[in-house]
């Protein structure tokens, strides 16, 4: 047998071009395993593995007679039972002799991904060291691993590539001879990772529904957006300053007279709906954080006085709060339009980025963190409703409302064994959970969770609102005068960059506009053709032509994107290849799929033509303006 040594490295080497750093760490720092696992030789010159469990129960992980065909029956029947889509993404949760990976990626498409996942290194490190795993044979698709302790990084991981899918299709392979020994623990595992597809699943949807709205709404901004600087300016500027992030939990009315005592020792963030409640008690935020494209946002800042708070605004927010606040917004990128940022970043405009998902408290949090403050305290964010169904602070929008208590779902609380709250709320649990785990990891950033309340959020230090002045500055500060500095005195895009890209996008449109619309009309006498002729062949030949040229018009390109996404995702769901290329009726699918396509481009870029002339007129107005009273 080959040296113990040299199967770990060579098993390291082979998951290593597959795998995260993180993996390779945690498998080569791991000790021995918590049970005793045990190998003999199998048929066919494979390997049986037994564990014994701590109770002395031994449980074999695969069978002696031919661990690779039970492997292959056992992956046959899975499929059958949960009519397996093969191109999609595939999880194998447990890794043994990784028999069923490849049983998996055997019949898995080229297009599909396959993550097998595992939350015990030591046990993967004691395989490591007396398997020879390292076989390229069988694995034709993107094959990836993830091994570590508690299932966050694995979940995260699952996130990050189920993300990147073009079509929301996944599947979760639990391995059967550890799932019998270690049924609790995969099954927890199984759970988590339904989770984090239920939170992408609601992302793409609202991706779907609202990436044309956010479109326009970021158009209309541009002449603010283009005004302001991006929240970029901010970076770093206050390292190890304190700051105080304000949600609007029911717990927030009782924080109140503590605010008011802050006085200057902390910078101030809040969230929209936390904005009424603080102004009304006399508390005065630094920065108010608006991500909501909804219309009904605006109810959160109609009839305030807020002429001495900055704004932090994702580019989609509803244009009534952006022009509220024309020469005091600090811009930012957000995620949900990332080919739209690209065409901003040729302005200069909405420079940095915050996470944009969920909660908007996680983007103040994470905006706190970005400027360098430390640590960060969180008052009312309780993520969690009163016994009574009171589901925000007196004096916000949501003022009085309440919740339905037959819908309350229970989680961990701060005080109180577990408090009620909503499925969307505890989702939004595990994404702070997350982001402030990161956050930590990444930038060293401290939070506290300043709350008499409220839902457990992990990843922070809970504390009394009463103790917040053991972590203020000696002395009051000067944060206003520092905000107003960094503002007033960025570099704001030239005029003349802002024509010249202008007419470049719009020249860029038009040509978009004529070649989706030629596109449309070679599909229309394509649906009419029943057979493939000498002519045919020369439309796709032309059509073909058009799209590589349609790729080109990078700019107007950009802006498309958007407008047309529901109609892409649509399209990068179906499974055209499941009749076949040669299926006429397969083809005459695609072709329908591609003519809505064309109609959608065309129709977007003679839309946005006109909604990008307006934004630029006004623009250039405000600028003359500007100019003007200088």
């Amino acid at each position: 047998m080959t040296s113990t040594v040299s199967y770990l490295e060579s098993n390291l080497a082979f998951i290593g071009a597959r795998a995260t750093r993180a993996t390779a760490d945690a498998v080569t720092r791991a000790g021995a395993p918590t049970d005793k696992l045990s190998i003999s030789p199998a048929a066919a010159g494979m390997h049986h593995i037994d564990v014994t469990l701590f109770d002395s129960v031994c449980i074999s992980l695969n069978t002696r007679r031919n661990p690779t065909e039970e492997a292959e029956r056992q992956v046959a029947n899975w499929a059958r039972e949960n009519n397996v889509d093969w191109s999609s993404l595939i999880v194998v949760v447990g890794i043994t002799d990784l028999q069923h990976a490849k049983a998996i990626c055997r019949c898995a498409a080229k297009d599909a991904a396959v993550l097998v996942v595992d939350d015990d290194p030591s046990r993967v490190k004691w395989l490591f060291e007396r398997l020879d795993l390292a076989d390229d044979a069988g694995y034709d698709c993107d094959l990836r691993f993830h091994v570590g302790e508690g299932h966050e990084g694995i979940a995260r991981e699952y996130r990050r590539l189920l993300s990147t899918r073009g079509r929301f299709a996944f599947h979760i392979f639990l391995h059967p001879g550890l799932q019998r020994a270690y049924a609790s623990r995969f099954t927890a595992l199984r759970e988590r990772l339904l989770t984090e597809s239920r939170l992408d699943g609601m992302d793409r949807g609202t991706l779907a529904a609202f990436s044309d709205e956010w479109q326009q709404h970021t158009l209309v901004n541009l002449p603010v957006l283009l005004s302001n600087p991006g929240v970029s300016k901010l970076k770093d500027g206050f390292k190890g300053m304190p700051a105080i992030v304000v949600a609007a939990g029911p717990s927030l009315t009782d924080s109140l007279d503590i605010l008011r005592d802050v006085d200057e020792r902390a910078m101030i963030i809040c969230v929209g709906t936390a904005l009424k409640p603080l102004l009304k008690a006399g508390v005065r935020p630094h920065f108010v954080v608006a991500i909501d494209s909804d219309p009904k946002a605006w109810r959160q800042f109609d009839t305030v006085a807020a002429d001495d708070v900055f704004l932090i605004s994702a580019s989609i927010v509803f244009p009534s709060i952006v022009n509220m606040f024309n020469d005091r917004l600090f811009s930012f990128s957000s995620n949900v339009l990332p080919e739209f940022n690209q065409w901003l970043a040729a302005f200069a405009a909405a420079q940095g980025e915050l996470i944009a998902g969920g909660t908007v408290a996680v983007t103040a949090i994470h905006a706190a963190a970005y400027m360098g403050c430390s640590p960060v305290m969180m008052v009312g964010q309780d993520l969690a409703f009163l016994d009574d169904g009171t589901t925000h602070a007196k004096d916000s929008m949501y003022d009085g409302e309440r919740f339905q208590n037959t819908s309350l779902v229970r989680v961990p609380g701060n005080y109180a064994e577990t408090v009620g709250t909503s499925r969307q709320f505890s989702l939004y649990i595990s994404i702070m959970e997350s982001v402030l785990r990161d956050l930590n990891a990444v930038r060293g950033t401290i939070f506290l969770n300043a709350n008499n309340a409220g839902a457990r959020i992990a990843n922070c230090d809970l504390i009394r609102p009463s103790q917040i002045s053991e972590f203020l500055l000696p002395e009051a500060s000067r944060f206003g005068e520092e905000i107003q500095q960094r503002h007033t005195y960025s570099t704001l895009p030239d005029p003349r960059d802002v024509r010249a890209i202008y007419e470049r996008t719009e020249t860029e449109l038009q040509q978009l506009e004529a070649a989706a619309a030629d596109a449309m009309s070679i599909v229309d006498r394509l649906l009419e053709s029943r057979q493939r002729t000498a002519q045919t062949d020369n439309l796709y030949t032309r059509l073909d032509t058009l799209d590589k040229f349609m790729a080109t018009q990078t700019m107007a390109m950009q802006l498309v994107a958007a407008a047309v996404k529901a109609v892409s995702m649509h399209i990068q769901s179906c499974r055209f290849d499941a009749r076949g290329c040669d299926n006429a009726a397969g083809i005459q699918d695609a072709l329908s799929e591609s003519r809505s396509l064309y109609e959608h481009i065309a129709g977007a870029s003679s839309w946005i033509m006109g909604m990008l002339g307006t934004s630029v007129e006004r623009y250039e107005k405000l600028f003359s303006n500007a100019l003007k009273e200088a």
